[in-house]
């Protein structure tokens, strides 16, 4: 998908926060309506600190809408890859075929 639509100026990431710390993630740790165990491990991740805020998610996308980021389209970024790395190193990023979601030799 990033390979075609990048001749039409599209850029396209994998992105997707882990776990973020919401109102719904909050209430689901709380909940005695959840399904056996839901809510312990969602407590769980919170008491161990496993969980991110929803200002850290919004700024990584907004990263990768402000075209900062296009030189890595088709590429898997993770809330806590480090965005200034990332760019400094993109000829790396290429030709190691790095951020990319598959089964490496």
């Amino acid at each position: 998908m990033a390979a075609t639509d990048q001749e039409f100026g599209i850029s396209v990431f994998a992105y997707a926060p882990v776990f973020v710390r919401t109102t719904l993630t909050e209430h689901v740790s709380d909940s005695t309506k959840m399904p056996e165990g839901s809510s312990e491990r969602f407590q769980g991740r919170f008491d161990a600190g496993m969980d991110d805020s929803i200002e850290d998610a919004t700024a990584k996308l907004m990263f990768l809408l402000s075209g900062r980021a296009d030189a890595l389209t088709g590429r898997h970024i993770s809330i806590h890859d480090p965005e200034d790395e990332m760019i400094d190193n993109i000829d790396a990023v290429h030709s190691n075929d790095l951020y990319t979601l598959g089964l490496t030799k």
